[in-house]
Order: C-alpha cells, then sequence, then structure tokens
C-alpha cells in the first residue's frame, strides 16, 4: 500500500496539462489558467484529489462562475516550492485517512500532533543517523516539544570539493561555519531549502484550502477580493523560497535550529551550474528584500523596520565619531527642532 502511495504521488506531482505557450501566466484563474471547483460549503480534504481530476483549462474568463463554486488554480508555482506544497498537502490527506490514524480517533493527541517534513534534494542522501540526531533538537531540556522551533538544518557537503580547492565555496563553508554558527545563538539561522526539517503545526479542523486577498480591486466594491488557493506551508513569491519561509517563521515568533554535523552527503553542481545558482539567490533576495519592505502591515514585520531604525542609527553614530572633532556642529533633526541636542547625545554615543 505504501509503495503505491508513493508511486501515485510521484505521478501526480508530475504530471502537467497542456498548456498554450502564448498565454502570459497569471497568478490566480484568468483565461489559459487550468483550474478546478471546490464547493462552497462542503469541501473535505479527502475529495481533494477526486476534484482535482476534474481540472480543466479557463478559455473565456468567466463562463464557470457561479455561487456555490469557488475556482481554484491546479498549480500556483512551477518551481521548487509549488512541489514541495503539493507533496506537503498530499502526505496531510493520506494521514488523515481512517486506515492511517492511530487508535483513538480524534480523543488521541498523537492524531493532532504536529508532522515532521524533511527535505532533501535530488543530488542528496540523507545518512542513517539524520533523523536520529534531527529529531531531538525539537524537544526542551525536559522532553517536552517545543512548538517554537519552526525548522532545523543541517550544511551541506560534497566529499569531492575539499576546502583547499573549494575556490567557488560549492561547500557553502563561509555560511554553515561562521554565518550559521553566529545566527544559532539567537534561532535566526536561515533554511536553506534541502537538509532541513520543518516542524508543520496546521490550525485543526482546517482545509488545504485557504484565503489570499487579490491583487486586483472589484470594479463595483473597489475592494480587493478574496481568492481561494491550496495551502502554502512554503514560499512561492519568489526565487529563494527557503529564506523566505525562514523570515515567515522568525516574525511570527518562532526560531530555527542548527545541527553543526555533516548528515547529509550530496554531489556539487558544475562550476557553471553554481554560479548561476549564486545569481539566482542575489536575485531572490532583492525581490524578498522588496516585497518585506512593502508588505508592512502582514504579521511581525514591524520588527524588520526596528531593526532597519537601529542599524540607521549605528550609521549614524559612525559619522559622528568620524566628526566628532566638530564639536559645534549641530544635526538637521536638531536643528528642526524635532530632537534636543541631548536626547541626539544619548542616541549616538556608542
Amino acid at each position: 500500500r505504501e509503495k503505491r502511495c508513493m508511486l501515485r504521488m510521484h505521478y501526480i506531482a508530475r504530471a502537467k496539462p497542456i498548456e498554450d505557450e502564448r498565454t502570459n501566466r497569471v497568478q490566480h484563474v484568468a483565461p489559459g489558467t487550468w483550474y478546478y471547483k471546490v464547493p462552497v460549503k462542503s469541501a473535505t480534504n479527502d475529495k481533494w484529489l477526486e476534484m482535482r481530476k476534474g481540472a480543466r483549462e479557463m478559455v473565456y474568463g468567466r463562463e464557470d462562475e457561479d455561487n456555490e463554486h469557488h475556482i481554484v488554480p491546479l498549480r500556483t508555482s512551477r518551481g521548487k516550492a509549488g512541489g514541495l506544497n503539493f507533496v506537503e498537502n498530499y502526505m496531510v490527506v493520506v494521514a488523515e485517512r481512517e486506515e492511517n490514524q492511530y487508535a483513538g480517533g480524534d480523543d488521541n493527541p498523537q492524531n493532532s500532533a504536529p508532522c515532521l517534513f524533511s527535505i532533501a534534494d535530488a543530488r542528496h542522501q540523507f545518512q542513517h543517523d539524520f533523523m536520529a540526531s534531527t529529531i531531538p533538537y525539537f524537544f526542551d531540556p525536559s522532553g517536552s516539544l517545543n512548538l517554537k522551533v519552526a525548522f532545523t538544518q543541517c550544511p551541506q557537503h560534497f566529499h569531492e570539493s575539499q576546502d583547499k580547492t573549494d575556490y567557488l565555496d560549492t561547500n557553502n563553508a563561509s555560511f554553515f561555519r561562521l554565518n550559521c554558527m553566529i545566527r544559532n545563538c539567537s534561532g535566526g539561522v536561515s533554511s536553506c531549502g534541502t537538509n532541513g526539517t520543518w516542524m508543520i503545526c496546521h490550525k485543526s479542523p482546517s482545509t488545504i484550502w485557504e484565503h489570499q486577498r487579490g491583487r486586483v480591486r472589484d470594479r463595483e466594491t473597489k475592494s480587493k477580493i478574496l481568492e481561494i488557493v491550496e495551502r502554502r506551508t512554503f514560499h512561492e513569491s519568489c526565487k529563494v523560497e527557503d529564506t523566505a519561509s525562514s523570515l515567515q517563521a522568525v516574525v511570527q515568533g518562532r526560531h530555527s535550529q542548527f545541527i553543526n554535523r555533516k548528515l547529509s552527503y550530496g554531489m556539487a553542481k558544475a562550476a557553471v551550474g553554481y554560479l548561476a545558482a549564486t545569481q539566482r539567490w542575489a536575485e531572490g533576495g532583492v525581490v524578498l528584500s522588496l516585497q518585506t519592505l512593502t508588505s508592512f502591515r502582514e504579521q511581525g514585520h514591524w520588527m524588520v523596520f526596528v531593526t532597519l531604525l537601529f542599524f540607521a542609527a549605528f550609521v549614524a553614530s559612525l559619522l559622528r565619531l568620524i566628526n566628532i572633532d566638530d564639536a559645534n556642529a549641530e544635526w538637521v533633526v536638531v536643528k528642526l527642532g524635532l530632537l534636543s541636542s541631548e536626547t541626539m547625545e544619548v542616541l549616538l554615543t556608542p
């Protein structure tokens, strides 16, 4: 039974409907997009795969809209994040089936406990003690499950790339051996996708469909309408879905754990492929920064702006040190009367 389940999941994840390459891709359902219909009142997780079988391409725009069904895009992302979200939703549906539940049904807390979701890229292979070394990091010293731990991350390791000849740093040694060790002191290590294990806690009861605020405003109400999409645990809005998902977990009050052990071995990319990956990381970082700065209303994003204010104060204090010999100079905010000279002295004193 388990083998048949995994083969079916592999087939569905790779299945691709015929698409017209002349159609521009959009975020939600529009002409040229494949979609399926979900009942407004009676949608349950066990009917998810059955409803996906009825997927069809929207041709004219609004021919299938009605008040009794939601229209849901078949795929909101063609990248790695879209595949991860599909598999996570699929595994939840399979785990909720009666034959896969623990004895006791809803009264058994094991049936509603969080799940662990480990990610391994095709070029990586977990070692035999990966889970035995990873799972304890999700518990506190007393042995209780720590729901504040969002994920763990262990370093990537490519055996053929030795440190003496790894000029391109394909092992990411500067990140794992320096950056992660420092950031782990505050629980702020970023996920690298592969070799990461996430503790996923879905609200109970919940379905695999969720609402998102659309980008287009309604012509009559002038407000953004709510759209229905499949649940997205991992970010699909930029190229660095691992970093974006990490940031989302941190601003929601959770933290990470770094495991400084070689628990997964992999095959290194060619030099050209690795340089292309660094370009993708740089582009994704810029997009993620702009998305974060323009979504200040989201939960926890105010902390990012507080960090920027502290950084600006740090830069201002450095400028003050450089110009310390000019004792009579006044800051612009003091001249404008926004702050007193005593307050500026307290703020800028290193």
